[in-house]
């Protein structure tokens, strides 16, 4: 039903006149204000708030700090708010080769959007900071699990398999013995998989058997 009001020409007080822009507007404030402060947020275990939350086995070491978890449920909005705000290309026009960097010129790239107020844009700039953060944090369980989530966005916005399995590649490579490497090889093996069963990529039976071999071997 939301979906379906009027656009308003000015916001009302009572929320349930509002229309989905409106809505979308207001969360997107909420997010961005909860983690304004990301110096203090960076600095707030997330051990010192277990008592509110339902934590996972070693959910600390991928979320270790306040800031970590307010900003990946951020991401997690803008990630489904393009649903309720469709975006165009005009909007921002994401670039694999320059989404799948690696997290040290990542964090660094400067990202242009012609609508900053994008969700695609948003969810990148979040990005960015995050693996920035964990670039000097030492935590490098986060850092691999934050760049892995950007991948896997941005496989999913630009469609670009092969971008994508380099970058899990060169991840890989640069993580070997990382005690996230098994995220990493799965990811890659169902990535090979994938590519492998696409039949409208060009491929003979041969290179088909190979890629299979590759992806069980490295998911084992």
């Amino acid at each position: 039903r939301i979906m379906d009001r009027t656009e308003l020409q000015d916001q009302a007080d009572d929320f349930q006149t509002w229309d989905t822009k409106t809505f979308a507007k207001t969360i997107t404030q909420l997010h961005l204000q909860a983690i304004e402060k990301d110096e203090i947020l960076q600095k707030a275990p997330i051990s010192d708030y277990e008592v509110l939350l339902n934590k996972g086995e070693e959910s600390a070491q991928y979320r270790p700090t306040l800031y970590d978890l307010l900003t990946h449920r951020a991401i997690e909005f803008f990630n489904q708010s393009g649903m309720m705000l469709p975006e165009s290309k005009e909007d921002f026009d994401l670039r694999p080769q320059d989404a799948f960097l690696p997290s040290a010129q990542f964090a660094t790239f400067n990202f242009v959007a012609e609508n900053p107020q994008s969700p695609t844009f948003q969810v990148i700039k979040l990005y960015q900071k995050l693996i920035g953060f964990h670039q000097n944090s030492g935590n490098t369980y986060a850092l691999v699990d934050a760049d892995l989530n950007r991948f896997t966005f941005v496989k999913n916005k630009t469609s670009d398999q092969n971008a994508y399995k380099k970058a899990l590649e060169d991840l890989l490579e640069t993580s070997p013995a990382h005690p996230s490497k098994g995220d990493i090889s799965l990811a890659l093996a169902q990535t090979l998989y994938t590519l492998n069963s696409n039949t409208e990529i060009e491929a003979s039976q041969e290179e088909r058997q190979n890629s299979k071999k590759q992806a069980l071997k490295i998911a084992q």
